[in-house]
């Protein structure tokens, strides 16, 4: 059972990786306005995260992974107990 909770744990956990970087770069439209040295230094301050402050779509899309970083912590919460 502790192998499947792994298991479990690890796609989700690759999961949420995937849906940042399609968040990113299927919200980068909105970048295009934005002048060159501005995009370079909110992504060398934040990384690829202040996209969510930019597009009111992306943020919908955050909000999903949390909910399923939050899912998966809960399973390994839950599966602990019950061991």
């Amino acid at each position: 059972m502790a192998d499947l909770v792994y298991v479990l744990f690890v796609i989700g956990g690759v999961a949420v990786q995937v849906f940042h970087l399609y968040t990113f770069f299927s919200e980068a439209g909105h970048l295009n306005r934005w002048p060159g040295w501005q995009v370079i230094l909110c992504l060398v301050f934040t990384g690829t995260l202040f996209i969510y402050f930019v597009s009111p779509s992306a943020r919908l899309k955050g909000v999903l992974q949390l909910a399923l970083i939050l899912a998966c912590f809960a399973l390994v919460f839950v599966r602990s107990r019950l061991v």
